[in-house]
């Protein structure tokens, strides 16, 4: 995002914002203060790098595993394919699960 000031840029898997700081006694709306820097000590989105590690090897790796069974020929031992895919559907099962507690949870 470009601004006046110059260029501004977030890191939201770093970010501990949540929950919101309180205001603090005596703020008003034009001129907000607030009694803390607000978050909870665990990252926000600690949940984004996990989904983006284990969905992008589970794609690669059903990919890879779809490809080579189609070079097989009949008779070949399919049991390291079927592996394959089994990894990668427990791959993208974890992925889900931990974007799902991330940002589905209620404390």
């Amino acid at each position: 995002e470009v601004c006046t000031s110059g260029l501004r840029y977030t890191r939201p898997v770093e970010q501990d914002r949540l929950p919101k700081p309180e205001v603090a006694d005596g703020s008003n709306e034009t001129n907000p203060r607030y009694s803390s820097q607000g978050g909870d000590g665990d990252y926000d989105y600690w949940g984004l790098p996990i989904a983006v590690a284990c969905g992008g090897f589970g794609s690669i790796l059903t990919m890879v595993a779809s490809c080579i069974t189609s070079l097989c020929r009949v008779g070949d031992s399919l049991i390291i394919y079927a592996v394959m895919l089994v990894v990668a559907s427990t791959l993208h099962v974890v992925a889900s699960v931990c974007l799902a507690i991330n940002f589905f949870h209620k404390k």
